[in-house]
């Protein structure tokens, strides 16, 4: 018992100095060990051109030292090839819309769930699509738990199309339409479906469809095949979970990059932090991509190899790994884009 002071302050003196190390491996005091770069040169304005490389990497802009860098690019081969960089602009989240018919049996419950533009009923997002704006949480956050955030990471909507009142198109099919744009009115969503083109420039899409072509003819099917169905494993049959995948793919086309969890720093406010690097918004330098210190947490527990953090400011994210990239990322550099479209093989005469 004489022994027990001694023992005490030798247990709180080996706490302090793992605390302290701990403190000095999360917060970099031993100083910076990766630097940002943009093409071959150092930089510390941020675009979502941007790489972050170990101070001992010789190899410039490639993903090909990814695992020593901490840092995979996902803008520069993936992303923008579905939103450029002057697509993102401040103080704006993702829109996702679901366009339905008022009779249309498909998400026939969802899409009375939803607030519609230019609140044509007085529908308000109800519990069903408040169930279904959890889900798409979990799923940005790759965790099954439900959590609650502190600042919102989508807007959804309803878009109505008009009929005849007592004709319903036979073979209507309802979409998804994933901007990142802020659309409360019909006319612009209208107006960003079909946009003007400047010959010969073609006009940029602005949105991520769940179907990307419907045929105008039922007995003409159109196909498109890329990483959408390819590496994500979206049918396009309408269920929930594969909306998921859907909006799994949306928001990766959103990521700059997948960074190991070791490059983002702990904040006070109990959240890990990285500067966001979309310029638009974050010139001032005063936003930053954020993950939850409970969703790293829930991410353990449920044995999770990766996160997103999302930007507080606007729509670009992060893909957080914890110990190695899943192959579904990596493989997002190799180009997968078949477009094929075929002709009905019995007739219906």
């Amino acid at each position: 018992m004489k022994y027990t002071p001694y023992l005490l302050i030798l247990i709180l003196f080996l706490l302090l100095i793992h605390l302290k190390y701990q403190n000095k491996l999360e917060n970099y005091t031993s100083g910076p060990t990766h630097s940002l770069y943009n093409g071959t040169n150092l930089t510390n304005s941020y675009q979502l051109t941007n790489y972050i490389l170990d101070n001992t990497t010789t190899e410039i802009v490639s993903n090909d030292y990814w695992k020593k860098n901490g840092f995979y690019h996902l803008f520069e081969k993936f992303g923008k090839l579905h939103f450029p960089e002057t697509a993102y602009t401040d103080n704006v989240m993702p829109t996702l819309i679901l366009e339905s018919t008022a009779k249309c049996p498909i998400l026939f419950s969802l899409f009375n769930s939803l607030e519609k533009l230019d609140k044509k009923s007085k529908t308000n997002e109800n519990t069903e699509g408040i169930n279904f704006r959890n889900k798409i949480q979990s799923m940005f956050f790759n965790i099954d738990e439900t959590v609650l955030m502190d600042f919102p990471i989508i807007n959804l909507k309803s878009s109505l199309v008009e009929t005849v009142a007592t004709v319903e198109p036979i073979h209507y099919q309802p979409n998804f339409y994933f901007a990142i744009k802020n659309i409360e009115l019909q006319t612009d969503f209208d107006s960003l479906k079909n946009p003007t083109p400047i010959p010969p420039i073609p006009p940029t899409p602005n949105f991520v469809k769940y179907i990307d072509n419907i045929p105008n003819t039922p007995n003409q099917k159109h196909y498109q095949f890329d990483h959408k169905q390819a590496t994500f494993g979206v049918t396009e049959d309408y269920t929930i979970p594969d909306i998921l995948r859907y909006l799994d793919f949306c928001y990766t086309t959103l990521c700059w990059g997948a960074l190991n969890i070791r490059l983002m720093k702990p904040l006070d406010n109990h959240y890990y932090g990285f500067p966001c690097q979309n310029n638009n918004c974050n010139s001032n330098k005063n936003y930053f991509y954020l993950l939850p210190v409970r969703v790293r947490q829930i991410c353990y527990e449920e044995g999770k190899k990766y996160t997103r953090a999302k930007c507080n400011r606007c729509a670009s994210c992060v893909v957080v790994y914890f110990d190695t990239l899943p192959d579904k990322f990596t493989n997002l550099e190799q180009n997968i884009s078949l477009d094929l479209s075929f002709p009905p093989i019995i007739s219906s005469s």
